[in-house]
């Protein structure tokens, strides 16, 4: 991020009331300020993401970036502004016009939500105060077993992190060999 003008100095290119016409930028002595009403990072993306997105773009996944940090989305921001605007991300596609219209685990963003990426990219994707971060999500490793309270007892916490009580191996391997529609087994 650019230097910041402090308040004060900008008061007095202001309307008097302390607000700025939106559809002005200003520069003051070479300093990008950002419109106070601009959708930061920390304030009004991370909560998206951790919501939509983080379970899958996060450090070991199969998603080719992570998410969970403005360093790693602000490379990404005008191809995730693109990929919301056209709903291919998060992928969710069921036709929510026809039929069941409410999911218990939807994962599709909002209408607001698009909105709110499209704008912050708009504004050039601002990282925003620190302190308007909220907590990092922590995800299991990929080789750990994670449960939720539809497989568990109600006793246990919402996600419980498990380990298989034993694993279960094959005798002999199936292959399905190229252009044949049987199975091979070899022994």
């Amino acid at each position: 991020m650019g230097p910041t003008v402090p308040r004060k100095l900008l008061t007095f290119f202001l309307d008097g009331k302390g607000t700025l016409p939106k559809s002005e930028i200003v520069l003051f002595a070479g300093a990008a300020v950002t419109p106070l009403w601009a959708q930061t990072f920390t304030k009004d993306v991370a909560p998206i993401f951790q919501k939509h997105c983080q379970s899958c773009h996060h450090e070991g996944t199969v998603a080719p970036m992570s998410l969970m940090t403005y360093k790693d989305a602000r490379p990404w921001a005008r191809a995730i502004k693109e990929r919301v605007l056209m709903r291919d991300m998060p992928p969710w596609h069921l036709d929510k016009t026809v039929g069941i219209r409410r999911y218990k685990n939807d994962i599709s963003l909002t209408d607001r939500e698009i909105d709110t990426i499209a704008k912050w990219v708009d504004a050039g994707a601002p990282e925003g105060d620190a302190a308007d971060m909220t907590k990092m999500l922590t995800f299991a490793s990929e080789d750990e077993w994670s449960c939720n309270e539809q497989i568990l007892p109600r006793r246990h916490s919402s996600r419980t992190r498990i380990s298989p009580s034993c694993l279960l191996g094959a005798r002999q391997s199936n292959h399905i060999s190229e252009g044949n529609d049987d199975c091979e087994r070899e022994t």
